[in-house]
């Protein structure tokens, strides 16, 4: 598969972002903070062409498992795995935000993630301040997939998360809902489920 990277240009001023499709990421610009993001790794993470491009923030939007179920044996197995690729990255941040298909991290709630994947941050409906950057990450998922995690009908409470996004920036918040409602300068998410 031929790698695409998507260059998007969110201007301080205010202006409308940019973007392109390249074939490989732009030379870097001084003082600009580049974020790497990635998701729908579906356990493949090993496979991602390699290496990943350099950069300050790397962020994971969702869905680092293959299905949405209980916590298994075999999933905390993966999750470890996952961690030990997140370590040998060069990402100054590693930032993930669960995804639908994340149910083990919906039951091992936010203090059981953190415990487990020590090499990244996990944001869930929670912000950070990141090289200038302001950052919100919500799993929230508004699709109508059967994997259900981070939904309403999972016991999931939307309307907090989306209470809790603040002015500035967020992954992953509701991409399927109206762009109207956003406070966000930027929007970074996994694929739609609608």
């Amino acid at each position: 598969m031929e790698r695409q990277v998507v260059h998007a240009v969110v201007p301080a001023d205010g202006t409308p972002v940019q973007v392109n499709w390249l074939p490989a990421p732009p030379e870097r610009i001084p003082g600009a903070v580049r974020c790497v993001c990635i998701s729908d790794t579906h356990l493949q993470h090993r496979d991602l062409h390699s290496p990943l491009p350099l950069g300050d923030i790397l962020i994971h939007c969702g869905d680092v498992l293959l299905e949405s179920r209980k916590a298994t044996v075999e999933d905390m197995c993966d999750l470890t795995d996952f961690n030990n690729w997140l370590g040998g990255l060069s990402h100054k941040h590693r930032l993930l935000v669960a995804g639908n298909h994340d149910g083990a991290l919906q039951e091992l709630r936010s203090l059981g993630v953190t415990r487990l994947l020590s090499h990244c941050t996990y944001l869930e409906d929670e912000s950070i301040e990141l090289e200038s950057l302001k950052i919100h990450g919500s799993p929230l998922s508004a699709g109508t997939s059967p994997n259900a995690v981070f939904q309403s009908q999972s016991g999931y409470d939307e309307a907090k998360a989306i209470a809790a996004v603040p002015e500035g920036g967020g992954v992953n918040p509701p991409p399927c809902q109206s762009r109207q409602a956003s406070k966000l300068r930027c929007e970074i998410f996994s694929h739609c489920q609608d």
